[in-house]
């Protein structure tokens, strides 16, 4: 499932009890992306200045976040933020704050952003996210985060937005300001009121809460031994609920989102124990594991999926990686199932040469022709089902409908729904169907138009790549 999200990136600069940083990226939209990227393709939109180079696109490839909506502002500045923590970091006091491009942010949304599946509208006016839910009409699920601030100087507008979206996300004091409700399932069912299915209420250190029309759900916040920044884990909590709701097609059973709760949660957990978005964590991994001696080579388990990101650190940091697979079954009867006991089988299999696979790069050309054979596959697959919907609707449709189908070839079957014009007044059987099989034919030549393209650029990477494939 394809997932955009809309809202702010910006650099950031925070002091706690525990250290600061006095230059480091951040914004919602940023924590959210990286977060939700575990899960499912991500689409960021936002804008940034000229003092946003090519460190900070890294950071977000890494992660294979598409930045193609990235507003690039000439002569301007991204937005900035610089905040202290007190000692108990549940409350913060922001010392400056430059909008400087988000001031003016008009988000511009590709075709492709706008026919997302699942929509993430971060923190920014109630207005604009508005703007961006009716750009995006295709999306299965939208969720919508708020703050203080808009609920007390725009809140006609941010009920307008809430009442076109499927959850709002917002934390305990939000929805006590926004309802009166001391209680949060009562402030949050008083809040779906206006349209939402769902609600989650964040609870800081004590967790989140899910609140239904039907039932309500408790998880506590996942227990870490050190909290250095807590500065956007609000959003690292979205992106990991958000994300997982994405991997499961958009469907927002309850036990999909109950599952999301604990993703998120578990997330959020990560981005507390660093400072920002940087690197920290892989260096201090590093550095722990050379504190042993010399690091022949780092076993990593799925380099082509969830272990990408921290390959390609250490191959950018000159270290061998190998592949491993799954803790041998056995080991795993005998022994049972545990992080410890997954990861020393997984050094003496690196260390022993029983796993020797180069680990995926998940870059160049195969990974672009990976990337463009999901999509026409899809496409492929979909076309077949929508073909098939198409003949067995014919089968059932009124005589003059049925035998204009009849026998006509599969080639030919898509043109020919496509053709068809219903006119209002007449047999509403008739009308009905004709006019769904006009939509699903036009789906069907859309489809064939998007594998076309796509075989023109698939063709230029295999000939680049693979060019005695093509004589086959």
């Amino acid at each position: 499932m394809s997932l955009t999200v809309v809202g702010s990136i910006a650099f950031d600069a925070v002091q706690t009890p525990h250290g600061g940083r006095e230059r480091m990226l951040g914004g919602a939209a940023v924590h959210f992306s990286l977060a939700a990227s575990f899960f499912d393709e991500v689409r960021v939109v936002g804008p940034v200045g000229d003092d946003f180079g090519e460190g900070e696109y890294a950071v977000l490839h890494g992660r294979n976040v598409n930045t193609d909506d990235i507003e690039h502002v000439a002569g301007g500045k991204t937005f900035f933020w610089k905040g202290v923590y007190h000692e108990n970091m549940n409350s913060r006091d922001t010392l400056e704050t430059d909008l400087n491009v988000f001031e003016h942010f008009d988000p511009k949304l590709s075709q492709a952003s706008q026919d997302c599946d699942v929509l993430f509208l971060a923190n920014i006016l109630p207005a604009l996210q508005l703007n961006v839910r009716r750009q995006c009409q295709q999306a299965k699920f939208v969720a919508l985060d708020s703050m203080d601030l808009w609920v007390n100087i725009a809140r006609q507008e941010l009920v307008a937005a809430i009442s076109e979206v499927d959850c709002v996300i917002l934390n305990d004091a939000e929805v006590a300001l926004f309802t009166g409700e001391r209680e949060v399932v009562a402030g949050a069912r008083k809040i779906m009121e206006h349209g939402p299915s769902s609600m989650v209420v964040k609870l800081g250190k004590y967790g989140a809460a899910l609140v239904t029309a039907e039932d309500s759900f408790w998880i506590p916040a996942y227990p870490v031994e050190f909290v250095a920044d807590p500065t956007g884990a609000g959003d690292s909590f979205a992106g990991g609920f958000v994300g997982c709701i994405a991997a499961h097609d958009g469907e927002p059973t309850h036990e999909v989102l109950k599952l999301a709760m604990a993703y998120g949660t578990a997330i959020a957990s990560y981005n507390v124990e660093e400072f920002g978005t940087d690197d920290a964590g892989s260096r201090r991994l590093l550095c722990w594991l050379r504190s042993f001696g010399s690091v022949a080579r780092v076993g990593v388990e799925g380099t082509g999926s969830y272990g990408v990101g921290l390959s390609r650190w250490l191959r950018a940091a000159g270290v061998e990686v190998v592949e491993v697979d799954r803790p041998n079954r056995l080991v795993r009867r005998r022994q049972g199932k545990s992080d410890p006991v997954v990861a020393v089988e997984a050094a003496r299999a690196a260390l022993s040469g029983r796993a020797s696979g180069a680990g995926k790069t998940r870059d160049g050309n195969v990974e672009a022709i990976r990337a463009l054979t999901i999509a026409k596959r899809s496409a492929r697959s979909t076309k077949v089902k929508t073909l098939n919907q198409i003949r067995h609707l014919g089968f059932t449709a009124p005589d003059p409908v049925r035998t204009r189908l009849s026998g006509v070839s599969p080639a030919r079957l898509a043109g020919e729904a496509a053709s068809l014009r219903p006119r209002p007044g007449t047999d509403p059987v008739t009308f009905a169907t004709k006019t769904s099989l006009r939509i699903l034919g036009r789906r069907v030549l859309a489809l064939d138009a998007e594998m076309a393209e796509l075989n023109v650029q698939l063709g230029e990477l295999v000939r680049a790549t693979a060019p005695k494939l093509l004589a086959v």
